[in-house]
């Protein structure tokens, strides 16, 4: 069983609840190891203080794109159910649909994490269309582990379909991790540019981002906070997963499909 086979019992409903769930039980984890990525991504030294910061601007934002995306990876699934590789152009869209939206609360969450300064100084850099652009890049790799990959994965770990809720969950956990960090490792690059456009402070382009990477420090420079994203994306992905396939069967009946 997958974690998306069982997101697929919920009604429209019961994907705002687990988008919900997921969202404030993945942020609270995780936003430590996101403050953290963001920090080395600009070059800033490693600090203990505002971990936390900008915690409020992506829950939220997260809550509605995860949303956004159970939704759309749901609908898809069963429109796409007849063709080859439906399931990975679900997963697709349902990350680049939402990308926008995230990269608004991601800008809000990188400037208070860099910068800390005020949700109303932050708006303008937030809101940035090169990085919006980047986010949208970014989303669609790691949803696409989410959806796709994630469940792969777990697919060739399970010893069999009767396997206690233990280990099977065991088993989407590692699944989640593997997933997360290959997707980490990809989107590296983009994520970097796209922290670096957003959390300028007069703004740059996408093209001089990119050059002043590569001329202080090579093509190596595109992967600088490349470990910290792994493991952020290791950790995030893991949460998803387990929540995703812990909590539907924990629901009322009311968020269920008939």
């Amino acid at each position: 069983m997958s974690s998306n086979i069982d997101m697929q019992h919920l009604n429209l409903a019961g994907q705002v609840a687990l988008a919900t769930t997921g969202s404030i039980v993945t942020n609270t984890i995780t936003q430590p190891l996101f403050t953290m990525k963001s920090r080395i991504m600009v070059g800033q030294p490693f600090s203990w203080r505002g971990l936390y910061n900008g915690f409020i601007a992506v829950t939220a934002v997260d809550i509605i794109t995860f949303g956004m995306s159970y939704a759309t990876n749901d609908r898809l699934n069963t429109a796409f159910q007849d063709y080859p590789q439906g399931d990975l152009l679900a997963a697709i869209a349902a990350g680049a649909l939402p990308a926008p939206a995230l990269a608004v609360g991601e800008g809000l969450a990188a400037n208070r994490q860099v910068h800390a300064l005020k949700y109303s100084q932050l708006l303008h850099r937030a809101f940035r269309p090169s990085g919006i652009v980047m986010t949208i890049l970014r989303e669609i790799p790691f949803i696409t582990a989410v959806f796709y990959l994630q469940p792969k994965i777990a697919k060739n770990l399970s010893s069999s379909s009767e396997e206690s809720p233990i280990r099977e969950t065991v088993t989407q956990m590692t699944a989640g991790a593997a997933a997360g960090a290959m997707a980490g490792l990809v989107t590296t690059p983009v994520d970097l540019i796209k922290t670096r456009v957003q959390t300028h402070e007069q703004g740059i382009s996408i093209a001089r981002a990119v050059n002043e990477v590569v001329t202080k420090k090579g093509l190596r420079g595109l992967f600088q906070g490349g470990s910290a994203r792994c493991l952020y994306l290791s950790a995030v992905t893991t949460c998803l997963s387990t929540v995703n396939y812990a909590a539907p069967s924990r629901f009322p009946s009311s968020l269920h499909k008939e």
